[in-house]
């Protein structure tokens, strides 16, 4: 459906959009995810505000 590198892990660019359009990836399934909660949240944050702006 959308990028993924050899590990398996969702390519996404720095607000956390995917190769396909409206498709969002966050937290531990996104490349060079740093596998921590506090991480994980900051990266759900940081997708919600581009998904508003997007959905507008």
């Amino acid at each position: 459906l959308c990028d993924v590198n050899e590990q398996g892990e969702v390519v996404v660019d720095l607000r956390m959009k995917t190769s396909v359009p409206g498709l969002y990836a966050a937290g531990d399934v996104r490349i060079e995810a740093a596998k921590q909660v506090v991480c994980a949240a900051a990266d759900g944050a940081t997708a919600a505000v581009d998904i508003i702006e997007y959905l507008q």
